[in-house]
């Protein structure tokens, strides 16, 4: 086992420990009545809560509604994110046009555009999908561009040199140098994503976890909204962990 293994192996079981040692000390506030349950339940009542909303009460078909939506929409975001930004490194005629709407729209909260985007594709699941892809697509672009951008161009010189089609220049020498950076992108960007899922649900929607979060919020029912929290929690560390391991693999197939 190298050192950098090791030290990995160290980092996870501190946080670990750290984490569980926050929940020990939340857990014993609540008991002790240091903490007011009334505003933040035990972490034993919100599991509790969890398990039975999702086996006994709708939340897990708020879950799959939520996940369905999200994969779908941010894996159409990423994509067209993908191939914005190459095609604006590629071509100067493309960068002129797109860039500087990708980097406006970029700047503008993406929950503003959900009215206009409700008047546009109407109040069904269209306006929702259009807003969550392209809160994911537009920094996936920047991203992408700007990572094929800072290639070394000593690596550029290597593939004219060896007279490599231009194919072959993206696949064997771009993509490789960038796709680390490209990667970090589309981690950050599915994050806005689950944000932008949250909120549309929240604001124009019968059915998803964020409607789940804001019925109960209604109905100051603060369990249901703590267990609400933990799953969009779970959404965000389940999402990293999948693309940790889609990352893994596109190295090694870049090797």
């Amino acid at each position: 086992m190298n050192s950098s293994t090791k030290a990995r192996g160290y980092s996870s079981l501190l946080s670990l420990l750290a984490t569980a040692a926050i929940i020990l000390l939340w857990q014993t506030g609540c008991d002790t009545g240091i903490i007011n349950t009334n505003f933040l339940p035990s972490p034993l009542v919100i599991g509790t809560t969890l398990l039975e909303e999702t086996l006994h009460g709708e939340l897990l078909q708020h879950i799959q509604v939520s996940i369905i939506r999200l994969l779908t929409s941010a894996s159409f975001g990423i994509i067209c994110g993908l191939l914005a930004g190459l095609a604006i490194h590629l071509s100067t005629m493309t960068r002129s046009v797109l860039s500087p709407w990708i980097s406006s729209l970029f700047a503008v909260p993406k929950i503003a555009l959900l009215p206009l985007l409700v008047m546009w594709l109407g109040t069904g699941e269209s306006s929702r999908f259009a807003m969550i892809a392209l809160g994911v697509a537009l920094p996936t672009a920047i991203y992408t561009w700007n990572s094929l951008d800072h290639v070394e161009y000593k690596w550029i010189e290597l593939g004219k040199a060896l007279q490599l089609p231009r194919y072959q220049t993206i696949r064997h020498i771009l993509l490789p140098a960038a796709l680390p950076n490209i990667l970090t992108g589309i981690r950050l960007s599915t994050t806005i994503g689950i944000i932008l899922l949250t909120a549309a649900e929240m604001l124009g929607s019968s059915s998803g976890v964020g409607f789940y979060l804001m019925n109960a919020g209604h109905l100051a029912l603060v369990e249901q909204m703590m267990s609400g929290i933990v799953v969009l929690i779970l959404f965000a560390n389940g999402l990293n962990l999948l693309l940790t391991l889609v990352s893994r693999y596109l190295l090694q197939w870049m090797e």
